[in-house]
């Protein structure tokens, strides 16, 4: 009996020295967190911010619309723009999950389903379908866009913004299971945990690729914005940080390696 009590303590003590190592570890990647979130904003590529133009697009296209019906794929537990909508509005919230949409107080109407298999709603219903990073986790964004394309009233607009297959974290995330790819992102960066580590593929997630799949839909592009700033996955080492940001600057001109993709789109 006192052998195993001697374990159990030798057992507990273990146990402390690892939650003392992990919490040291945890406040080194904080303090280099601090000191690469003042750099970045003087860094070029960081002047435009992919998902902060996102909100500024919508509200923009949702202002200009009297009494949209609005489509908000993926948008779960919550509706960002909900208190933006102009007055008469109706917004549709459609998720695949189940569990997110239980928790969602700002849609009008909730609608569980997969957008890769269809979107249950009338043919040209719909004034504004917008999504934020969805495109990346679709098994199909092309089927995504015909449904989007058969939905939209003549005239009616799109706009997605997506994060890119070739960015560095990207291509991380889709070397890594999925299971071990959240480990990963969630111990780096627990600020992720509501926000990432979903499964990702990525299909034609990249500029040329989306610019074909959308015509193929039959979309007018009114705008593609590409977005190279990625850096702040790699904020709790800076040694990694500085790397990726001047990687970002070198690849400024390539379109197909940008980070973050925003586009515009309208139903001819």
């Amino acid at each position: 009996m006192v052998g195993v009590i001697r374990q159990d303590f030798g057992t507990l003590g273990l146990l402390e020295q690892s939650r003392g190592k992990m919490s040291l570890l945890q406040d080194f990647f904080k303090r280099n967190r601090v000191v690469a979130r003042n750099w970045f904003k003087h860094l070029p590529q960081a002047r435009n911010l992919a998902f902060k133009e996102y909100e500024e697009v919508v509200i923009q296209y949702l202002q200009n619309l009297e009494r949209p019906v609005i489509l908000d794929v993926g948008g779960g537990s919550e509706c960002y723009f909900s208190h933006y909508r102009p007055a008469g509005s109706r917004l549709i919230c459609l998720d695949i999950s189940p569990e997110q949409l239980g928790r969602n107080q700002d849609a009008d109407e909730l609608v569980l389903a997969d957008a890769t298999q269809g979107i249950p709603l009338p043919d040209a219903c719909v004034d504004l379908v917008m999504s934020r990073a969805v495109m990346e986790h679709l098994s199909s964004p092309l089927a995504f866009l015909h449904h989007c394309h058969r939905v939209l009233k003549p005239g009616g607009y799109g706009i997605h913004v997506f994060p890119c297959k070739f960015a560095p974290f990207a291509m991380i995330n889709g070397l890594l299971p999925t299971a071990l790819a959240r480990k990963v992102l969630f111990f780096f960066q627990k600020d992720f945990q509501d926000k990432g580590g979903f499964p990702a593929y990525y299909h034609q997630c990249y500029y040329t690729g989306m610019k074909r799949l959308l015509h193929e839909s039959g979309f007018r592009i009114l705008e593609m914005r590409h977005y190279h700033f990625q850096s702040v996955y790699f904020d709790f080492f800076l040694p990694f940080f500085l790397l990726s940001a001047i990687y970002e600057i070198v690849t400024l001109p390539i379109k197909n390696l940008a980070a973050f993709l925003l586009i515009v789109v309208q139903r001819i």
